[in-house]
């Protein structure tokens, strides 16, 4: 369970940091978009290209964000699992053999809370904390990120951000690995600043 959990935040740090902006041509007015932003949702695929396989692993899912302390990340295909955070509490959630549903209180593991630490310091926008990680460089229709420190360097080259050109979203993001491994996660369907659906809270 917890490196199913190591695996998601990884794709979602980067996501989750970047669905919210409108590509303006200056970085820092990229991190100023953020502030009008209250709830975010969003379908996406998501493609791993990996060095053992010929063909990608595809799946497919929607994630719900609000401001400031509420996200909802799931797989629909071709499993259902997935977590939540909201408030002070995280869960996650997938089907045993059995085909029933298993619901977990992971608030209190420690890699439940590095994910939640890490995604507030995107969440409030914290660019100076961002920028202690990550090299941040413009580039054509979005852009790119380099990991500084070393552990990270170790995983992945870089992160690209493409920009939609006609909301203030992202359309795609790609992330690089060292070992020649790809991920590539397109969105779909964004809608910015809506009331998300009355049950998104229930698991």
């Amino acid at each position: 369970m917890i490196m199913a959990i190591k695996k998601i935040s990884l794709c979602v740090l980067f996501l989750f940091f970047f669905m919210v902006f409108s590509y303006a041509g200056n970085i820092d007015d990229i991190f100023k978009d953020f502030s009008s932003v209250q709830t975010i949702a969003s379908s996406f695929t998501m493609e791993k290209y990996l060095s053992i396989s010929q063909k990608p692993f595809i799946s497919s899912g929607k994630f719900y964000f609000k401001n400031p302390d509420f996200l909802k990340w799931q797989y629909f295909a071709p499993f259902e699992y997935g977590f939540m955070i909201d408030g002070n509490k995280t869960f996650s959630w997938q089907y045993n053999n059995n085909g029933k549903r298993e619901v977990k209180d992971i608030s209190n593991q420690p890699m439940a809370k590095a994910m939640v630490s890490q995604l507030y310091v995107f969440i409030v926008m914290d660019k100076d904390s961002i920028s202690k990680t990550y090299k941040i460089e413009e580039s054509e229709g979005g852009i790119v990120l380099y990991p500084k420190d070393n552990s990270t360097k170790q995983m992945i080259e870089n992160i690209k951000i493409i920009f939609s050109s006609s909301i203030a979203a992202v359309r795609k993001v790609v992330i690089l690995n060292r070992n020649g491994d790809k991920t590539i996660i397109t969105f779909s369907g964004t809608e910015i600043n809506k009331d998300l659906p009355e049950n998104v809270r229930v698991i």
